[in-house]
C-alpha cells in the first residue's frame, strides 16, 4: 500500500525526470504540493505534444491512485482526477481523442464518477 509519505518517491522511481520539480515543492511535506506537481507535469508533457510522456504520467497515476491508502486516494480524487478537464480542452483533436485512449481505467471511472 502506497502512503501519503511514498508518494514522492513513487514519483521519482516512475518519472526520473520530474525530480527537479518535486525537489522544488518540497513534496514529502505536504501530498497536495506532490500531486500537483504531477498535474503539471501532464499537462507540460501534454503542452509539448509528448503524448509518450502524458501516458507514463496517467500510468503512474494510476499506479499510485489504485495502490493508494485513503489519503492518497483522496487526495488524488481532489487535485488529479479534476485536472483531466482542462487537459481535455488542451491540444487538437486528434490528441484529446488519442488522451481519452490513454486513460487508465481507475482514473477515468474516477473521473466519470465525479461528473455525475
Amino acid at each position: 500500500m502506497i502512503t501519503q509519505f511514498d508518494v514522492s518517491t513513487c514519483l521519482v522511481e516512475q518519472l526520473p525526470e520530474i525530480r527537479t520539480d518535486l525537489n522544488f515543492s518540497y513534496p514529502t511535506l505536504n501530498i497536495f504540493r506532490t500531486i500537483r506537481c504531477l498535474v503539471n507535469h501532464t499537462r507540460s508533457k501534454l503542452e509539448q505534444h509528448d503524448m509518450q510522456g502524458v501516458k507514463n504520467c496517467l500510468d503512474t497515476a494510476e499506479y499510485i491512485y489504485a495502490r493508494g491508502n485513503n489519503p492518497v486516494k483522496n487526495v488524488m480524487e481532489n487535485i488529479f482526477i479534476p485536472s483531466f478537464s482542462s487537459l481535455f480542452s488542451m491540444g487538437s483533436s486528434d490528441e484529446r481523442k488519442e488522451l481519452q485512449t490513454l486513460m487508465p481505467l481507475h482514473l477515468y471511472c474516477a473521473y466519470v464518477k465525479r461528473l455525475i
